[in-house]
């Protein structure tokens, strides 16, 4: 893929290989990662894998797109609005809408086995490979359809790579060990193919920054074109027994990861030398795919079979940062390096806060508003509104206080007001709103049933029994995210940093708290003192025992 627009790669033949017995063992398939920026904050994102899998990296939130067949590859514009699945079963490419996390439009047919994608750095041209047909597909991304006929490359091409400047796209032919160059501006061979050393099998390749080098994964080594020439740039760089399932390229072009599925770690390349960078990142399981992130801190590598997960790396120490962030899916990855929509929105320190709609119905209401409104894309809210998430579920993001950067977590099934004051650590606090809904009423429900005598009284007691049960009583609001937030209820609060947790003001004059994952310190008003509550454990602060009578 062209490095500054989108980096696709994919699974080995030896991978697809084991990824086929695998598949059998475990009923897993195999998955396609593409991470695009969020617009909640710089360092997050939204992983789009095969099978459907739509994991939010900053909240481990795990979304689904309803994909038809077996996808191999995914690419992303570089509006970051639209991603390209191939699907290898039906022999065609689905598109998707990632505002929606849906499939517009009809696939698109191409050749046969289409294996790997690759979009222009303009975005107005997807480059598909088929691995059966030796040839690659153009699709014109304005209307979908494909743009002439195929271009014909060499036996078993497995990955694509276009240059930044979208003249040249190289394309590696596993069959003939050996790299095709096609001329983007005539749809025809950039004269002949770049032979490599016989029997290394080259699945993946990207392109440096400067369009300068092409780096080619083979299955124990690497080797590299230069571009001006389209020959070698040297001797092979040799890694052993490692089978090298993927690889990428920081933004500034000066490592290269390559993940090793026999050594259950990545290997990070020294572009300036060729050479080893250090020891060899140690994942503890399978590594599948590689994709770094647009500000080059952050490698993903999608590891595991079973238990499958998104393992991330710092880049400046080559260390895991954190536990891995769990996913139904597995596979290589793609990583858009532009960013999403709706940054243009941003959060003012104790002045506003951007809300994001992400599913179902959220609606806003502030000072001066006579009633709630529909919130249909991400919006900038003063502090002090009240927002609705009774019926659906927001992305907040505030900011992070005076130095800048923001944070982001989503709520849901709650109404809350949100409010944040200046401060050195700001946090960001949510105060459930509403009514606790158990007042008392008086209602005759036997003069009710007296007016039909075909009603027993054992009905009677059975209904009323039944809309008791029914009626709602207390109020509550979920969480999930990064960051300091903290939500209020009325006999206690709840500060955070990184979980997914629940605040409840209950009709026995109490706030329950429980927590799924992570640490929560609870403030309880009444004691007046801070609790730890940890993952899988809950806490009750109840109210004054004067308060209770």
């Amino acid at each position: 893929m062209s490095f500054g627009t989108t980096y696709a790669f994919r699974l080995t033949n030896s991978g697809r290989r084991r990824l086929g017995w695998i598949a059998l063992l475990s009923g897993l398939a195999s998955a396609f990662l593409v991470l695009a920026t969020l617009p909640s904050s710089a360092d997050a994102y939204r992983a789009f894998m095969d099978g459907g899998c739509v994991v939010d990296t900053e909240t481990g939130e795990d979304a689904r797109v309803d994909l038809n067949g077996v996808s191999t590859a995914i690419a992303m514009n570089p509006a970051g609005t639209r991603a390209y699945v191939t699907d290898q079963e039906g022999n065609d490419v689905s598109v998707i809408n990632t505002a929606t996390n849906t499939v517009i439009g009809p696939d698109i047919p191409v050749g046969n086995n289409p294996r790997a994608v690759a979009i222009t750095p303009d975005g107005t041209r997807a480059y598909v490979v088929n691995t059966a047909d030796n040839d690659v597909s153009v699709i014109d991304t304005t209307t979908n359809s494909l743009v002439g006929p195929d271009i014909p490359v060499g036996s078993s091409p497995q990955d694509i790579a276009i240059t930044p400047d979208g003249t040249r796209a190289y394309v590696a032919n596993s069959g003939d060990d050996d790299v095709s160059v096609i001329d983007l501006l005539t749809g025809a061979l950039n004269g002949p193919d770049i032979a490599l050393a016989p029997g290394v099998q080259p699945d993946g390749l990207v392109i440096t920054p400067d369009g300068a080098r092409v780096y080619v994964a083979e299955f124990t080594q690497v080797s590299v074109i230069d571009t001006a020439t389209d020959s070698l740039a040297g001797p092979d760089i040799v890694f052993g027994a490692s089978a090298f399932e993927d690889i990428a390229i920081t933004p500034d072009g000066t490592r290269v990861y390559l993940t090793s599925f026999t050594g259950h770690q990545v290997w990070v390349l020294n572009t300036t030398t060729d050479t080893l960078a250090g020891p060899a990142i140690p994942m503890g399981d399978v590594a599948w795919g590689v994709a770094i992130a647009p500000d080059g801190t952050r490698a993903y590598v999608s590891t595991g079979i079973i238990n499958s997960q998104l393992t991330v790396v710092d880049v400046a120490s080559s260390l895991v940062v954190g536990p891995g962030i769990p996913t139904n899916c597995l596979g290589d990855l793609a990583l858009t390096s532009v960013t999403g929509p709706n940054l243009t929105k941003k959060p003012v320190l104790a002045r506003k806060v951007v809300v994001e709609p992400v599913k179902g119905k959220v609606k806003t209401k502030c000072r001066g508003e006579k009633k709630f409104t529909r919130l249909k894309a991400a919006d900038e809210i003063p502090v002090g509104c009240l927002v609705d998430t009774r019926k659906g579920t927001v992305r907040l993001t505030s900011s992070k206080g005076k130095k800048g950067g923001t944070q982001s977590a989503k709520f849901w099934n709650g109404l809350f007001r949100v409010t944040q004051k200046a401060g050195k650590k700001p946090y960001t606090e949510l105060k459930l709103a509403g009514s606790l809904g158990c007042g008392k009423k008086k209602r005759n429900f036997g003069s009710k049933w007296a007016l039909s005598s075909s009603v027993p009284a054992a009905t009677d007691q059975a209904s009323v029994s039944k809309k008791r049960k029914k009626r709602k009583r207390g109020r509550k609001l979920w969480g999930k995210g990064k960051g300091r937030f903290k939500t209020k209820g009325k006999y206690g609060s709840a500060s955070v940093r990184g979980t997914n947790w629940l605040v409840e003001d209950r009709w026995n004059k109490s706030t329950f708290f429980k927590v799924k994952s992570g640490v929560v310190k609870v403030r309880d008003f009444a004691k007046k003192k801070n609790v730890k509550v940890k993952k899988g454990r809950s806490y009750v602060a109840r109210a004054p025992r004067a308060d209770r009578r």
